[in-house]
């Protein structure tokens, strides 16, 4: 593709972004390329937070710069920061791709030199979740703004996502069905498209030669012959991977015994617009759905969560026409997106005893906290089934909370048909329930991922790997029971897969990301299966060192220049996606939006970093290590041992400091070592700070016997 860079473009450090998508009749592989280009007069460090499906698994990272092609490798996550750190620092050119969250990543390109472009393609495959005849890929392009504080989600301000209102992030995207998936209908509620039919190969490209990264692209493809359910072999030195996927159909039944639904709707700020007016036709939908035996409750939230009723009440003409009339006043005006408060409130409206509860959640997902949510989710004992609105919804939290609490997840972009999406989860809420659901794998010692098969509906699909001491060729059987007692069984015969795996086998990679996603597994254990299967998680990094020879070297430090996202089209009110919206409706309730909340701790940290005279050493409730944060922030630099002691650094500490200072070591290097050992990786408030105290650092461990000091520092800082 033509990397050039168009006048549109100049002066911008990303290009350029392209999307490559092939969609076999099994999985789907994506390869993005991103272009950065450095056009100003200093090196610079480009870093650029962007999101992938939460269930992508990472393959491969390569970088084009000048005549050097390098491939990534993926190693212990602080091993791959801190080998950055030191190629940043020491001139060199590096690139680092990390997992900030499930869905969400930054890369970081390191000492781009004036002129200098580097081309960087990271390839993923995820798998396909048929929902009888349909599935539906998406290609989530931008993040938009979420309510709370990332920096409490773990977040260093650096990967951080920015919305830009004037940001100009253009893509363009190619695809290329095969196989049987070629013969497929294909429709777009996104984007205008071309579509190149054939037999054995079709295309489809956008109709405009670009996009804006302002929305998800979404393509729903629809096939009543494409084969759903198979099973694959992949050869290993030890017997073989195999991958099962079944999308079993069973005669469609409803459990007509009474249920209790409590519908939950996000009523925040960012559902201004688009989002909030599909959540009023998903409302309006549900509520006609529901049957007389049934018993329900409303709840619509923004800072707080306000039921309709003080219990669940009957499905009865009045209860739902009373439902029907604040229907018509449900506006996005009730400040920020508390939705773990409003589920609380959806666990705790009595219900019938012994009558079970599902939650409906409508939102578009924007909150960076969703631990504690997904925590009491799971001891509720509710399914929630989530659906998604909005233009570029948080995956995350919805498709996660369903799976949890075996519900189901809908993702719903504006102009997409919202009735089918509703109507299916009410059949999934009345269906009777899969009790149990076990495979029959046709050989001895297998070792199945994951270990235990979750919730399970009609004619939606279900991935499962095994791992089999030897060469698999019978058939795999996939047996149901239902919790009246009633059993069926589905089988499928074993193929060969039809690629050929490089040195480490597609299915055993795709096997393994899927038992760290949905599995507990030990830390140590989960890094030495990452960095053996190469699979960027949040415990490993995928990295490359561009090593430049001694003439070439930047000899300053690069200066950050953090990549915006676009604001997600129809976010918060600002543009309509939605042709015809009806927005003619008044708030129910007006609640001023509140800004994210924050610890006292941070709250401290953020008055003194504007309070240039704050007396730190008299505020006891801040540590040494951030008040020496706060002052690495200033740009202070720390050359004797009384500033560390003012700073509150132990009487204990100092005079063991003291004894190190030598005609060898002086007292600036030995207060520089460790501050930086102090210092590196934890700071969150002086990134450029930490960077040139890692290169102060680098130069003295270099130029003396430094390695029993050090070691010794090591042992007790890690307290702070």
């Amino acid at each position: 593709m033509n990397t050039s860079v168009s006048a549109k473009n100049k002066g911008l450090v990303l290009q350029q972004v392209d999307y490559r998508v092939r969609l076999m009749d099994l999985l789907s592989e994506i390869e993005v390329r991103q272009v950065y280009q450095n056009s100003q007069e200093t090196n610079i460090e480009a870093v650029f937070t962007f999101p992938m499906p939460i269930r992508a698994t990472l393959l491969d990272l390569e970088v084009e710069m000048g005549a050097r092609h390098l491939k990534g490798l993926v190693v212990e996550r602080n091993q791959g920061q801190e080998t950055y750190e030191d190629a940043v620092v020491d001139g060199d050119a590096a690139i680092l791709l990390e997992q900030v969250e499930e869905g969400l990543y930054t890369l970081n390109a390191g000492n781009l030199l004036p002129g200098e472009t580097a081309c960087i393609s990271y390839r993923y495959a995820e798998l396909f979740s048929w929902r009888e005849d349909e599935f539906r890929f998406f290609l989530p392009t931008t993040v938009a703004p979420r309510y709370g504080d990332p920096a409490g989600a773990g977040l260093a301000p650096h990967q951080m996502p920015d919305a830009d209102l004037i940001a100009e992030n253009v893509c363009r995207i190619e695809i290329e069905a095969q196989g049987p998936l070629a013969r497929a209908h294909f429709a777009s509620p996104t984007h205008r498209i071309e579509i190149e039919p054939g037999q054995e190969l079709t295309r489809i490209r956008l109709a405009d030669p670009t996009m804006s990264m302002d929305r998800d692209f979404v393509l729903n493809v629809t096939s009543a012959q494409q084969e759903k359910t198979f099973a694959l072999r992949e050869e290993e030195e030890a017997g073989c991977m195999l991958w099962a996927s079944f999308c079993p159909l069973w005669e469609a039944k409803e459990d007509d015994r009474p249920r209790s639904i409590k519908i939950v709707v996000d009523c925040s700020g960012s559902m201004a617009g688009d989002p909030i007016a599909q959540a009023r036709r998903a409302l309006g939908q549900i509520l006609d759905l529901l049957r007389p035996q049934d018993y329900f409750n409303l709840i619509l939230f923004g800072d707080n969560a306000y039921p309709l009723f003080e219990h669940q009440m009957l499905a009865n003409i009045p209860n739902i026409s009373k439902a029907h009339a604040v229907l018509e006043t449900v506006n996005a005006t009730m400040g920020g997106t508390e939705i773990g408060q409003a589920l609380q409130a959806a666990y705790t409206s009595p219900a019938p005893e012994e009558m079970a509860s599902d939650v409906l959640l409508i939102t578009d997902g924007e909150v960076w906290a969703i631990d504690s949510i997904l925590e009491e989710a799971i001891h509720a004992g509710h399914r929630i089934f989530t659906i998604g609105v909005g233009s570029a919804v948080s995956e995350r939290l919805v498709r996660i909370l369903a799976e949890k609490t075996a519900g189901a997840c809908e993702l719903v972009a504006p102009n997409e048909e919202m009735a089918a999406r509703i109507v299916r989860h009410f059949r999934r809420i009345y269906a009777p329930v899969v009790r149990t659901a076990e495979i029959d794998w046709p050989a001895a010692g297998v070792a199945q991922i994951p270990t235990r098969i979750g919730p399970l509906y009609r004619g939606e699909t279900l991935h499962v790997f095994a791992r089999c001491k030897q060469v698999v060729d019978e058939q795999i059987r996939l047996d149901l029971t239902f919790d009246d007692g009633t059993s069926i069984s589905f089988c499928s015969n074993v193929r060969a897969a039809p690629w050929q795996s490089a040195s480490i086998s597609m299915l055993s990679r795709l096997a393994v990301a899927q038992k760290l996603r949905e599995e507990e597994v030990d830390q140590q254990e989960a890094i030495v299966l990452a960095v053996r299967y190469q699979l960027v998680t949040s415990h490993t990094a995928m990295l490359v060192v561009v090593k430049r020879a001694e003439g070439e070297k930047s000899e300053a430090l690069p200066e950050l220049r953090q990549v915006p996202n676009m604001l997600a089209a129809g976010w918060g009110g600002a543009g309509m996606v939605v042709k015809e919206s009806d927005t003619s409706s008044y708030p129910l309730f007006q609640r001023k939006p509140k800004p994210p909340r924050e610890s006292d701790e941070v709250l401290f940290m953020r008055r003194a970093l504007t309070e240039t005279e704050i007396d730190l050493s008299i505020d006891r409730q801040i540590t040494f290590t951030h008040k020496l944060y706060l002052q690495l922030a200033r740009d202070a630099f720390f050359t004797r041992l009384k500033e560390l002691a003012d700073l509150g650094l132990e009487e204990g500490r100092i005079e063991w400091l003291r004894d190190y200072i030598d005609e060898e070591h002086s007292e600036e290097d030995v207060v520089a070592v460790f501050v930086f050992l102090v210092a590196k990786n934890r700071s969150a408030y002086a990134r450029d700070q930490e960077r040139r105290l890692r290169q102060k650092y680098r130069q003295i461990v270099r130029s003396g016997d430094w390695d029993d000091i050090v070691e010794e520092i090591g042992h007790w800082t890690d307290r702070y």
